[in-house]
């Protein structure tokens, strides 16, 4: 009480407790982690999909704590008007790169889920990656893409194509003119300044998805191709119909994008 701190060091001290507060969050999430193994809590893979959740809570600095007073949550939604209102944006989401269509939902914006339906060979994919290629050089975010169809090689050349304008099918035969190869060149530097990942992973679950993309910074957007090619623990128990299996991982997605805030 005698020695009374400086106003000048505040900030070092608020680090000091920050770091104390992570600390012991982490001593009870290892407790817990240890708790939960050794009740065995759930089979393995949930258990560490629930280990894993509760590490990224704490680096995120988010208590175990679901339920919030509306008035700070009122305290929030201000902060998001006023941002809005000083922002030079149209939408309050990130845009899509199409200006139509953007208007109709609002841009992308965080925790949603959007579901991209039509007939086969229609352009779904193209368009998902030409909103993924947007997002990623616009807003300088990190891009996740899941494709579990095809290799990342023809992802890849899907990519060039987009961004080249030069037809996929010349390029899948390699009888190309030095016009086009110079244009393939110029889109291949532009697309390798961005922060785009690509997994090939034909078997992938939500669980695995969302543990890849906790670990990466500055995520704004995953696009995975496509919703009924997922399968993996936790679907289809007990001979559930597919429709029953795709729902069960729309639900997941929807839950993985509101906690990673994507």
């Amino acid at each position: 009480m005698e020695i009374t701190p400086t106003a000048a060091n505040a900030q070092r001290y608020a680090n000091i407790v920050r770091e104390k507060s992570m600390l012991r969050g982490l001593g009870q999430a290892a407790m817990d982690i240890g708790k939960m193994v050794t009740e065995e809590g759930g089979t393995p893979s949930e258990m560490l999909e629930t280990a894993e959740k509760k590490i990224y809570d704490i680096r995120k600095g988010e208590r175990g704590d679901s339920l919030e007073h509306i008035g700070v949550t009122l305290h929030k939604v201000f902060d998001t008007l006023t941002e809005l209102s000083q922002s030079d944006s149209a939408i309050p989401g990130m845009s899509t790169g199409m200006r139509d269509l953007d208007k109709k939902i609002n841009g992308l914006n965080k925790s949603d889920l959007l579901l991209v339906a039509a007939r086969p060979a229609m352009g779904k994919s193209a368009f998902a990656l030409n909103i993924g290629v947007n997002v990623a050089k616009k807003y300088n975010k990190t891009v996740a893409i899941f494709n579990l169809e095809m290799s990342r090689e023809q992802l890849a050349m899907r990519l060039l194509a987009i961004e080249s304008f030069v037809d996929g099918q010349k390029m899948a035969t390699g009888k190309l003119t030095d016009e086009e190869w110079t244009k393939l060149g110029m889109a291949s530097a532009s697309l390798a300044q961005t922060d785009i990942r690509i997994d090939d992973n034909p078997s992938i679950t939500v669980a695995e998805m969302n543990a890849k993309c906790r670990r990466l910074e500055n995520l704004g957007m995953v696009v995975i191709d496509y919703l009924q090619l997922m399968s993996g623990s936790g679907y289809g128990k007990g001979g559930d119909s597919r429709v029953n299996i795709v729902g069960e991982i729309s639900r997941s997605l929807k839950i993985m994008a509101k906690e990673l805030n994507v």
